[in-house]
């Protein structure tokens, strides 16, 4: 993955705690484990030194927030659960 490729990847990871964000999804999947590739999680892509990189920028426990047929957010469980209240069960899938 070139650095532009990557750079993208980074801006489509959106992890706000913004509770007007976390409620407005179409569909949230939860207790998803995660291969981020992403520096935000510890993914060390461009660096020489793997010694503290996460493998893949491995997200467990993770959420995913769908809008539009597309990934609008990602995060740890921890960060959706109190929102959850705002759903329907049939919005909601549980990977678990």
């Amino acid at each position: 993955m070139n650095n532009s490729s990557a750079q993208i990847l980074e801006k489509s990871i959106n992890t706000t705690d913004d509770k007007d964000i976390l409620t407005s999804f179409d569909h949230i999947i939860i207790n998803a484990n995660l291969a981020t590739f992403s520096a935000q999680y510890g993914f060390g892509m461009y660096t020489d030194e793997y010694t503290n990189s996460i493998p893949y920028g491995q997200l467990n426990n993770a959420a995913i927030g769908i809008k539009n047929g597309s990934i609008a957010w990602i995060g740890e469980h921890n960060q959706i659960t109190a929102h959850l209240t705002h759903y329907q069960d049939h919005q909601i899938t549980d990977v678990e």
